[in-house]
């Protein structure tokens, strides 16, 4: 039997850049990455955060962080 051939129909297909290359292709600003394992809890606590002020999750512990004094 031969193998099945699917064919990508254009007008489906986005017009932007994919998920994943926002992971390949960082940000120039930004010249390191943090992966954060957290609870559901915390998750959720954070995303409320973001979405009550309009800001987005990395901003905030972005900001966070700026605000650590040495």
């Amino acid at each position: 039997m031969a193998p099945k051939v699917t064919t990508i129909d254009p007008a489906l297909s986005s017009n932007g850049p994919s998920v994943s290359s926002s992971f390949k292709n960082a940000n120039e600003d930004y010249a390191k990455r943090l992966t954060l394992d957290l609870t559901l809890a915390q998750h959720r606590k954070l995303k409320l955060r973001a979405m009550d002020t309009g800001v987005p999750m990395a901003q905030i512990l972005r900001d966070f962080i700026d605000g650590i004094t040495d």
